[in-house]
């Protein structure tokens, strides 16, 4: 049965406790300031039982909204049970608090008195526990707002994460398809390379049989292009690249397909075509398209080409051939003055070609020593200190003709000449390196070019093995940058030669990073010790938004992928400001130097080491 609290104001408190007793209400509390708590099953016993005369006054009632307070006059109330009248009446309403924060109490017990049947016995909530109940109460509606924000909180984080993951995605899935362009296509000139020329080719023969068709393989060369790079630099020499490569495709057809092999080279695949007359009209047209000067940075550069023609089937029936037979007869149109064309006949293969002349005088340069080592410096571009040194072949005839390795390594790794001069290169860098290192420093490294084919040689392996330990070369002193053109899916060969180099502490690099068709996963798993990020993805970062965008997310995959990246091709101050300003490492390029001979190479150094300590001094002296 619920029962009701009240409250009571008064002086004579003790009279008043006397009272309720003998009605058998339960007094709470009796409190210092002269107030006493009472409870009662219900409100309707004081009308009952109170019986005041309208003496002084009647008996009032104060209702409030907590704890159901009620008051009325002392001297009403002592009067009626001291003088126990029961007539003139009036009854006292007492009021119940029906509020939400009331508490109902719970009554247990009965009682007889004066005939009336009175509720004594009860076990009320104490008012602590009434506060107890109230405060909780509250902290459980804090608690459930709280939740309830945190909730909302979850939920945006939630939603901004999937805005992040989306957009990485996106940024991903457009790295992906850069990549993958990449991988078939000429970083340089957008041509499709190599690995899409040959698929291609090998599907127009394959379509040539079925119809009894003919296909046209051309390859054309640039004549004298060396001299642009030699004396304008490679940015220039890539823009005038650029240039006749436009020129070039704009003759084709859409059925006719145009690859840059690489350096000064392409190849043109023309299927469907009809006799002799029509091929030498597309060759005569790709001649005439380099008559007009290409323009560079306002300098003028007048071009031509040489091109060597091969036919499907009259010639060769597969890629490989048609490719090496066209390649002959260009060599054969270079003998002629100016540009020309000439188609490949048989006795091309077995004659003193300028080719075959080129290969045995190779071999001819190794035994007269005509061989020789630059070396270009590897700058750690957040210190600005000389970390090493990479050394690179070149060839000056006894005349004093410099022969460039675009020419003749290609030609060398078609034989065994390739494994002579790599152990010459080896030999040479080495001793190098170990003269360096006592004047440098132990932090001095060389880095050395070498193709698959090198290191799967018996000779290379063990004049490598012999050399670091004659010389007593320190782990990490020698870095091996691989350098062969064929797709590093080979996994298994690739993976054999990087573990050879590792048991010798020789540290690996992957060269030219960005510059072919590889797999990102067999590169990850090899566990290579440096990317070198080719110097194409630099020329333009400076001041072209696609050509950063493409450098910084080639940036990301490399160090995705090995803990070293080293920048080639740098060639202006704004181009090093941005690389420092991105997690590479280290950086090559012809802003510090171009490659040098040994000995210019030491007077380089010095200069460098005065140039960074008078900077030093001067940064210095601006702190102070």
């Amino acid at each position: 049965m619920p029962a009701n609290l009240y409250y009571m104001s008064t002086s004579n408190f003790e009279t008043l406790v006397s009272l309720y007793r003998r009605l058998g209400i339960v007094v709470l509390e009796l409190r210092q300031d002269r107030s006493l708590w009472l409870v009662s099953p219900a409100p309707t016993w004081f009308s009952l039982l109170a019986k005041l005369a309208k003496d002084n006054g009647e008996g009032r009632v104060l209702s409030v909204t907590s704890n159901v307070l009620n008051t009325f006059i002392e001297d009403d109330a002592q009067k009626m049970w001291t003088t126990g009248q029961e007539r003139n009446v009036s009854p006292i309403w007492i009021e119940r608090d029906t509020s939400e924060n009331s508490i109902p109490f719970e009554a247990t017990a009965l009682r007889q008195v004066d005939s009336m049947l009175i509720i004594i016995e009860h076990v009320p909530d104490t008012y602590e526990s009434k506060q107890s109940q109230a405060k909780q109460l509250r902290e459980n509606v804090l608690l459930k707002g709280l939740l309830e924000d945190k909730k909302a909180e979850q939920a945006q984080k939630i939603a901004s994460r999937e805005t992040e993951l989306e957009q990485e995605i996106s940024e991903r899935r457009a790295l992906e398809k850069q990549l993958t362009h990449l991988a078939f296509h000429d970083a340089l000139t957008g041509l499709p390379n190599r690995s899409l020329f040959t698929d291609r080719l090998q599907r127009a023969i394959a379509e040539a049989e079925r119809k009894k068709e003919s296909v046209v393989v051309m390859f054309i060369d640039l004549d004298d292009f060396k001299k642009v790079n030699d004396s304008f630099g490679h940015q220039v020499g890539d823009k005038v690249i650029q240039g006749a490569a436009l020129r070039l495709k704009k003759c084709l057809r859409d059925i006719d397909s145009i690859a840059r092999l690489g350096g000064d080279e392409f190849t043109l695949l023309v299927p469907h075509i009809g006799d002799r007359e029509d091929i030498e009209i597309i060759a005569s047209r790709l001649i005439e398209s380099l008559e007009d000067p290409i323009v560079v940075e306002g300098t003028e550069f007048r071009m031509s080409i040489s091109i060597g023609i091969s036919v499907f089937p009259n010639d060769a029936n597969n890629e490989d051939s048609l490719l090496r037979n066209a390649d002959t007869a260009m060599y054969f149109a270079k003998h002629t003055r100016g540009p020309s064309y000439k188609f490949y006949v048989k006795d091309m293969g077995t004659s003193p070609s300028k080719r075959l002349a080129l290969v045995s005088d190779i071999e001819f340069a190794l035994q007269q020593k005509e061989f020789f080592l630059v070396y270009q410096p590897i700058i750690d571009i957040k210190n600005m200190e000389v970390m090493g040194a990479e050394a690179l072949i070149r060839w000056r005839r006894t005349d004093g003709e410099i022969v460039e390795p675009d020419r003749f390594i290609p030609l060398a790794c078609e034989s065994d000449l390739i494994v002579k001069i790599g152990s010459w290169v080896i030999e040479q860098s080495c001793k190098q390196l170990r003269n360096w290192r006592g004047i440098y420093g132990d932090k001095f490294r060389m880095n050395v070019n070498l193709s698959v084919r090198e290191l799967e040689s018996k000779k290379c392996k063990g004049d490598l093995q012999k050399l670091m330990e004659d010389l007593n070369l320190p782990p990490g002193s020698l870095e091996i940058e691989i350098t062969d053109t064929m797709p590093i899916e080979n996994s298994n060969i690739m993976q054999t030669n990087v573990d050879f180099l590792k048991s010798l502490h020789v540290s690996t690099a992957i060269d030219r990073f960005g510059d072919r068709q590889t797999s990102l996963k067999s590169i990850k798993t090899l566990g290579l010790n440096s990317i070198k990020i080719d110097r194409f993805f630099v020329n333009g970062i400076e001041s072209d938004q696609d050509s950063y965008d493409v450098f910084n997310g080639i940036v990301k995959l490399s160090l995705c992928l090995s803990d070293n990246v080293l920048v080639e091709g740098i060639e202006t101050k704004e181009q090093l400001e941005i690389i420092q300003s991105m997690e590479v490492d280290e950086a090559q390029g012809f802003f510090f130097t171009q490659p040098l001979e040994s000995h210019f190479f030491d007077q380089w150094m010095k200069e460098f080491d005065k140039k960074q300590k008078t900077q030093l001094k001067i940064v210095e002296k601006k702190k102070a």
